[in-house]
């Protein structure tokens, strides 16, 4: 669903992309009093620095194989019981944790794909993110990135 958002909420939304890409905390943002749960991470050697949610969520269901460089895309899941995973499948796929499950049971039952890779803890996705050049994943919002990954802004993230 398309939405109109005000020159000022479209100001915030771009003060927070930008402040996510400069390592610094978001400024208020009018949907929610709490910060964000969770923050997408990318490959340093990937070159592009914000996404549209549409885009990503097509990347972590498999629609869209590669980046616009070419490159294979490669998604990473946290383990299910993470906080992270709950608010990414709920903010960028618009559906929660158990309906992003039942997609992949029924990809898998019928011979189609199997789902993303999951990682227990946030400190193997950013090994792998570091590790693999194609590769996305997300981590809760404040943890510290080691050298090698980077926060990719999210475009199109709100009510």
């Amino acid at each position: 669903m398309f939405t109109m958002r005000t020159p000022i909420e479209a100001a915030l939304g771009m003060a927070f992309s930008f402040a996510l890409l400069a390592g610094r905390a978001p400024p208020h943002s009018p949907w929610s009093s709490a910060p964000p749960a969770f923050v997408v991470v990318v490959n340093d050697h990937n070159p592009i620095t914000s996404i549209d949610r549409e885009k990503l969520s097509r990347i972590f269901f498999k629609r869209s194989a590669k980046w616009p460089n070419g490159t294979l895309a490669e998604p990473i899941d946290l383990d299910l019981k993470q906080p992270s995973r709950v608010a990414f499948s709920q903010m960028v796929h618009r559906k929660t944790v158990s309906a992003v499950r039942a997609f992949w049971q029924q990809q898998i039952f019928s011979g189609r794909d199997v789902p993303p890779a999951e990682k227990a803890s946030e400190a193997d996705v950013m090994a792998y993110v570091r590790d693999h050049a194609g590769a996305v994943g997300y981590v809760s919002f404040g943890v510290v990135l080691p050298e090698g990954v980077k926060a990719l802004a999210v475009e199109g993230i709100g009510p």
